[in-house]
């Protein structure tokens, strides 16, 4: 299975439709992208301790000894590879010494053990950045063992590929150059590998001493190790190169040839595919001697199953082992090729990642769909909060106006704004009373504290000379405001709802013991005929400052269909658990219809969304939050007409109001006293 290891908390990549285009475009579901981006993130800085930041990018995945870049091709099939890549570079910032690493070539010049050739300098960081992985992969194998599957699938990909297993059994690299040597060691815990294949490699096997790797305290410690494996390498390769010109000048033919190098590195077709992405089948648990990364449980025993040397690589497969080869070599550079992302993606990414978008799969068995094999349940949008991000991004633009396209109806909308801030700075002075303790003394009592007025009454035989102090305080409040932001609200509805809810807010905020939430339900189109259910919590007086409000509520607008209890379900863990055991907790809808809503084979309407909507209050209630539900200009509906029964089963008939547009703004005065009495 495909990476079992994270589809537990990031789900499938094989998304065939984009959610925000609607083209056949697997992985470019961005709401999945910018998840996948915050969730590597979490791993990376749990992983290291440190606040790193993680993005997509260009052309490479790699670490400046600051950041992270990672591929924006992530799809299932890699994506375990990619969070292995970035918890390897994320070891990389916190363990690298980036200062020597960047000064190396300096560092070189002046050590004896290399000669004055640039190229002995290159070869010299190249066997470091292979020590300095396998110190840093130790690293997170002993410190933190859950993250192992994720290393594993990183080098399954690089280092355990077939091409790579059928080379190290092959007849290639077998003399001794550079090529062959830094092939064989950067491959030598694959289970494949044959230390007798060149002279020295059992001694760079006992330099590296991989089962005890973190010996290695430092990167100064490992160029130790690699400076070490760079004197072995090049004595043999120098002894190679001096008896391969005596043979030479023996064996030259009459027109002045030598014979060539099997060793050498045959420059492949870089525009042929490569076999060896797919994982070798000889690939082990990582407690099993072909995947252990860190070296520790690694033997050098030659491969049993072949006769190590005996069978050559035809053209093909050189072809695609010396892209194995190159790909091995931009790992150790960390400079592995991953795929760019557009301005126009990334920025759309980032914006949702800012927002803390994420998809919660609700609506289970609530389809009334036609079709008997059609979807058992949705995934709901929940945007975690409102920015200017994602109204410039213009990503849910049917709960939000495009500044650029809606500049009046922003402006108007504004207007509003400023009217509820009015009426809540008038009904905040009342709600102060929330904030203060009410003492009252009662004496001249038989019981309690001695009133020390008193006492000189006791000598006259008085008794009641005791007193108590009673006081009186608000518990704390929590409300929930949640506003149906379905094209039907439009208007003085969806005015005269703004103006309330702004207003409850401004006045909770001149309090010391209420926090108010606003959220807007409405849908996120993915096509124009595929949708997702959308709330967004635009509002949270608990992390947001009231200035939010006055800023960004302009560009709120109603323009979706009403998945009321589909939203509700998404968010309903947040609502139950809103402030602690002795807060007073309210949750209070704003809407003015059943619920409804449709996308291609879900469909969500009647009996049965009314029941589910029904399903998901009563939770609310079972946990101790009082609901309030108003319908929107409920004068539209007969006094005992089906709108009504609707509205008072799911909400419940003692929960329930139906005012007119006109009273939404005197319905904040009621619920002023409600609180001032709770």
């Amino acid at each position: 299975m495909q990476n079992a290891h994270s589809n537990f908390w990031i789900g499938n990549f094989n998304n065939d439709i984009d959610v925000l285009t609607g083209k056949v475009d697997t992985g470019k579901d961005y709401v999945k992208l910018a998840s996948t981006l915050r969730a590597v993130s979490n791993f990376v800085n749990i992983v290291t301790g440190k606040n790193i930041p993680v993005r997509y990018h260009g052309k490479d995945s790699y670490t400046d000894g600051k950041s992270i870049t990672i591929s924006s091709n992530v799809k299932d099939k890699n994506f375990d590879c990619t969070v292995g890549l970035a918890l390897h570079e994320g070891s990389h910032v916190k363990l690298s010494d980036f200062v020597l690493l960047n000064s190396l070539q300096t560092i070189l010049k002046e050590d004896d053990r290399v000669d004055f050739m640039a190229s002995s300098r290159y070869r010299v960081q190249d066997i470091l950045n292979y020590v300095e992985d396998r110190r840093i992969d130790c690293y997170i194998y002993t410190n933190a063992p859950g993250y192992k599957p994720y290393y594993k699938a990183m080098y399954d990909t690089y280092f355990h590929s077939k091409s790579v297993d059928k080379g190290l059994k092959s007849t290639e690299y077998r003399t001794e150059n550079w090529d062959s040597y830094m092939f064989r060691m950067i491959n030598i815990t694959n289970s494949n590998r044959d230390l007798d294949a060149l002279k020295g490699l059992r001694e760079i096997w006992t330099l590296l001493d991989l089962g005890n790797v973190e010996r290695l305290e430092t990167t100064r410690d490992a160029l130790e190790v690699a400076l070490d494996i760079f004197t072995v390498i090049n004595r043999y390769v120098l002894a190679a190169e001096a008896e391969g010109t005596e043979e030479s000048e023996e064996k030259k033919d009459e027109d002045g040839n030598c014979e060539g190098d099997r060793g050498e590195v045959i420059d492949g077709n870089r525009d042929e595919s490569l076999d060896g992405e797919t994982k070798s089948d000889e690939a082990t648990t990582p407690e099993g001697e072909a995947e252990s990364d860190d070296g520790s449980e690694a033997e050098g025993e030659d491969s049993k199953d072949t006769t190590p040397g005996e069978f050559d690589l035809n053209d093909k497969e050189k072809r695609q082992l010396s892209k194995a080869i190159e790909k091995q070599k931009e790992f150790g550079e960390g400079k592995a090729k991953k795929s760019s992302m557009s301005r126009h993606d990334k920025r759309k990414v980032e914006a949702i990642k800012d927002s803390g978008a994420s998809l919660k799969t609700v609506g289970e068995g609530a389809n009334s769909h036609w079709n008997y094999n059609a979807a058992k349940s949705i995934k709901c949008v929940v945007v975690e909060k409102l920015n200017q991000k994602i109204v410039d991004s213009n990503i849910y633009d049917c709960v939000l106006y495009n500044p650029e396209w809606f500049g009046a109806s922003i402006d108007r909308q504004q207007e509003d704004i400023h009217k509820g801030v009015r009426l809540g700075t008038m009904l905040g002075r009342k709600l102060q009373v929330r904030n203060q303790d009410n003492s009252i003394k009662y004496n001249r009592l038989r019981s309690g504290k001695i009133d020390r007025r008193a006492i000189a009454s006791l000598g006259f035989g008085a008794e009641a000379v005791f007193e108590k102090v009673l006081t009186t305080s608000h518990n704390a409040a929590c409300l929930h405001i949640s506003i149906d932001a379905s094209g039907s609200m439009s208007g003085e509805r969806w005015n005269n709802s703004q103006i309330a809810a702004v207003a409850i807010a401004k006045a909770a905020s001149m309090t010391s013991n209420m926090d108010v939430v606003i959220s807007y339900r409405s849908i996120f189109c993915t096509t124009n005929t595929t949708h997702q259910p959308l709330i967004m919590i635009a509002y949270d007086s608990r992390k947001d400052s009231f200035n939010k409000i006055t800023s960004l509520f302009k560009y709120l607008r109603p323009g979706g269909s009403t998945p009321a209890g589909l939203c509700f379900e998404a968010i309903l863990d947040k609502i139950n658990t809103m402030g602690n055991n002795a807060s007073d907790r309210y949750f209070i809808n704003f809407s003015d219809g059943a619920p409804y809503f449709n996308s291609g084979d879900f469909t969500y309407s009647g009996d049965i969304a009314d029941t589910h909507t029904k399903a998901q209050v009563d939770k609310m209630k079972a946990a101790g939050v009082k609901v309030l539900s108003y319908y929107v200009d409920g004068n539209d509906l007969e006094t005992n007409g089906r709108g009504r029964k609707s509205f008072d089963r799911k909400y419940g008939k003692g929960c329930t109001a139906y005012v007119s547009v006109t009273d939404i703004v005197p319905l904040a005065k009621t619920l002023n006293n409600t609180f001032i009495q709770a």
